[in-house]
């Protein structure tokens, strides 16, 4: 899911209004209306204002699939009456080192469409062949 659409779930499920947003945001709701519908590329302070704003954690952002560990907590629940805690503590762990992997990656290709950008905007990428 592209980060547009998770910052828009997490609006509707907050039953927040784009007003609300983006007033919280200081832009006008115009300007936040064309994040949430794609329109605006957001840069890493933007998304570290939105997961502020919604209570969650950069990577809910930047995730195809939205971190749930209400979810995880229940399958441990339910994994906990076949293993051991140590086993689903192991579990935990390595599907939050996946996740941690993810967000590394989708940092840095944040950063170097950034930096690529600054590039271009300073003449220093010639687009003409």
């Amino acid at each position: 899911m592209a980060v547009n659409k998770n910052i828009k779930r997490l609006r509707l499920a907050n039953n927040l209004t784009q007003q609300i947003i983006a007033e919280k945001l200081n832009i006008s709701q115009n300007a936040y209306s064309l994040i949430e519908n794609g329109k605006t590329k957001i840069d890493v302070q933007r998304i570290r204002q939105f997961a502020s704003i919604f209570n969650v954690d950069s990577a809910e952002l930047l995730n195809d699939v939205p971190l749930n560990f209400q979810n995880i907590n229940q399958q441990a629940q339910v994994t906990s009456k076949h293993e051991s805690s140590e086993d689903i503590l192991h579990l935990l762990k390595e599907q939050l080192k996946v996740k941690d992997k993810q967000i590394e990656q989708l940092i840095l290709q944040l950063e170097q469409v950034r930096y690529t950008g600054n590039l271009f905007q300073h003449g220093k990428i010639n687009t003409k062949s």
